[in-house]
């Protein structure tokens, strides 16, 4: 029987953002959202950008999230329903990082 733990799967936090990580469509979304410094894009926009459908881009986006890589910059009431936009988490600089 498995254990439950902070971490899915008993693994360290490393784990899973390298699981996170492991899937095309995420390295993507992780890319785009990464370029200029930084964008913050909704789940559609992405979607338009590489050409894949918005169930995805959530699905993927929820992954990111859980995984501490992808932060929810805000929400909006549309039309239909509630309007995400996701941004890179800002990550604590390593204490081994070179200037």
């Amino acid at each position: 029987m498995r254990g439950k733990s902070s971490t899915s799967g008993g693994q360290s936090a490393d784990g899973n953002t390298a699981r996170a990580e492991a899937a095309p469509a995420r390295v993507a979304i992780l890319e785009i959202l990464a370029i200029d410094g930084g964008r913050t894009l909704s789940p559609e926009e992405l979607a338009i950008e590489l050409q894949i459908k918005v169930s995805a881009v959530r699905y993927h986006g929820r992954v990111l999230e859980l995984a501490g890589l992808l932060e929810v910059a805000g929400e909006e009431l549309g039309p239909d329903l509630y309007e995400r936009f996701y941004r890179l988490k800002e990550q604590p600089s390593s204490p081994m990082a070179s200037p």
